[in-house]
């Protein structure tokens, strides 16, 4: 017997067994893109099912390429080709990975191929280009400059603001607002700095967009000024030589340095040189690390015992913490002879102050020009100065003057001068003269016969016996108590007493007595300042050396520079 098969039937089962659809194809975001928004809207190419049935869609989009359960976000049950996530955003500037499950109604699937794309960074990023991030500048001034990216769909219009600031990143307001250019010019910063800046963003509601990080940068030191010596020092003879006093101009630095945490003023210090010749060494430094500690605008130092009638070269060096080294100008000198007692020359002559037009008698010491009579210029009755002090000038026994015209009709005018408050010497000489000092009276003592102990005692006791070399030969004495005035040393001065100033009030007293004359030379002790004096009595020997306060009011006589 034979049997016949068909193979009929198995056909049939291979056609109805079910088929998956065909896999998605990934549209948007594209493979590799960049910039992607945080609410995207993921597109792929519609799966086609063999047998017609309707497709389900899942949405897959995960941090890991891997798609790990807890870093997947998943869309399901999808029936269109296109999903956007309702409650999820994803995060800025980051790297996704994206892919589409399809689904017929058997449940059997197909995965898309895996595309990756990148989210915005920021709706605007402001990157810093110069100067570069701790860069060394070589001058003070520099040109700041950022560029500025944005995401595709921010469009709105952004000004700029810049902060910067020495010594600190801790910005409190902008240097600049309102660029809408990327640059901006930064001038005249200080020497020696170091600046930090950043530039913020902000909208036209004046809200912060965006802040770049901070950069910072140097700026060279500066090195101060030169200090300007004065031409003439002054010179003092001692009993084993000579004193010279020179003075200079401090030096300006306008530099800052950061130090505990604060900026402040470099520390400046002067080294002081002295030679007998121009070229001046190391070894000759007289004095280094002189600082100026109380702020003054002029600074001085003595080079004691000097020898006589030498030529000498002198200079200061200023120095600032940042090591820059200045050179003052060079000055020269000779330092004077050795002054005996009586051993002098003196010239007489004249000079008129050219503010006034009022002429003097002067007289020439060894080479040193004094006025001969009281000093009488009067620019003013009274005047405050910068601390309120009362600058005031007078004529012996005029009490209230209404102007300068009625102090000038005075007879004590013409006889004796003008009295002035000790606030008014610092100011009151002119050009090319200033108020004798404390020294340049003891030369005059030691050339009257004084000895050196003498001179430098106070008071008038035991200061000598040659006050009368100094008074105008005309004038009153009492010859039981004082020597006949001789007038030998020229001074020709006369007894136009002074104004005293205490509880008491202001008084005028002791003309045809005695008379007092200011120094310009500071007096400080225990608290009590004001200026040394001269003062010479129709009843005394010796010349009175002390100090007041400047209240009173006194003669002075100038000294040509």
């Amino acid at each position: 017997m034979a049997f016949a098969f068909s193979a009929c039937g198995d056909d049939d089962n291979v056609k109805n067994v079910n088929q998956p659809p065909t896999k998605p194809v990934l549209k948007e975001p594209t493979n590799s893109a960049e910039n992607v928004l945080l609410k995207p809207t993921f597109k792929w190419g519609e799966g086609i099912d063999p047998e017609k049935q309707e497709i389900v869609y899942e949405v897959w989009v995960s941090t890991d390429k891997m798609f790990s359960e807890t870093k997947t976000k998943k869309g399901i049950d999808i029936k269109t080709r296109e999903f956007t996530f309702s409650n999820y955003e994803l995060e800025r500037f980051t790297t996704y990975y994206w892919k589409v499950l399809a689904y017929d109604d058997k449940k059997l699937m197909t995965e898309s191929d895996v595309a990756s794309f990148k989210t915005i960074d920021v709706d605007l990023r402001i990157n810093l280009l110069t100067p570069e991030d701790k860069a060394k500048l070589t001058t003070k001034n520099v040109e700041i400059s950022w560029e500025v990216k944005r995401s595709p769909i921010y469009k709105e219009e952004v000004t700029y603001s810049v902060f910067f600031r020495n010594g600190s990143s801790e910005f409190s307001f902008p240097a600049k607002k309102g660029l809408t250019d990327t640059k901006y010019a930064l001038n005249g910063l200080k020497g020696n700095g170091n600046y930090f800046w950043a530039v913020v963003a902000l909208d036209s509601e004046g809200n912060e967009v965006a802040k770049s990080e901070t950069f910072s940068f140097t700026t060279p030191n500066t090195p101060p000024t030169a200090p300007k010596l004065n031409e003439i020092p002054t010179q003092a003879q001692t009993e084993e030589g000579v004193d010279v006093t020179i003075e200079w101009n401090v030096s300006k630095d306008d530099d800052r340095i950061m130090k505990d945490g604060k900026l402040i003023a470099e520390k400046l210090t002067y080294d002081v040189y002295l030679s007998k010749d121009a070229d001046f060494s190391d070894d000759e430094i007289k004095k280094q690390g002189i600082e100026n500690t109380e702020n003054k605008n002029k600074l001085n130092y003595i080079f004691t015992n000097l020898e006589f009638n030498t030529d000498y070269y002198a200079k200061v060096v200023v120095k600032d913490e940042s090591g820059a080294v200045v050179d003052s100008n060079i000055i020269s000198f000779t330092t004077k002879k050795k002054t005996e007692a009586g051993d002098f020359t003196v010239t007489k002559g004249t000079w008129t102050d050219t503010r006034d037009n009022k002429e003097y008698k002067t007289v020439t010491i060894n080479g040193k020009t004094w006025l001969a009579e009281n000093f009488a210029y009067l620019p003013y009755i009274e005047k405050a100065d910068a601390d309120n002090n009362k600058m005031i000038c007078s004529v012996y026994g005029v009490d209230n003057p209404t102007d300068i015209a009625s102090l000038k009709a005075s007879e004590n005018y013409t006889k004796y001068g003008v009295l002035y408050s000790g606030y008014a010497v610092k100011d009151i000489a002119p050009s090319g003269w200033h108020v004798a000092t404390d020294d340049e009276w003891k030369e005059l003592e030691k050339l009257s016969g004084m000895t050196d102990e003498e001179i430098k005692g106070t008071g008038y006791r035991n200061r000598g016996v040659t006050m009368h070399k100094f008074i105008q030969e005309a004038e009153p004495f009492d010859s039981a108590k004082a020597e006949q005035p001789t007038n030998e040393m020229k001074a020709s001065v006369k007894y136009g007493g002074y104004l005293s100033s205490n509880y008491r009030g202001n008084i005028f007293k002791g003309v045809g007595q005695y008379t007092y004359f200011w120094t310009s030379s500071k007096y400080s002790k225990f608290g009590t300042t004001g200026l040394y004096y001269r003062a010479f009595s129709s009843k005394r020997k010796s010349v009175e050396r002390n100090s007041k306060g400047e209240k009173y009011r006194m003669y002075i006589r100038l000294v040509k520079d």
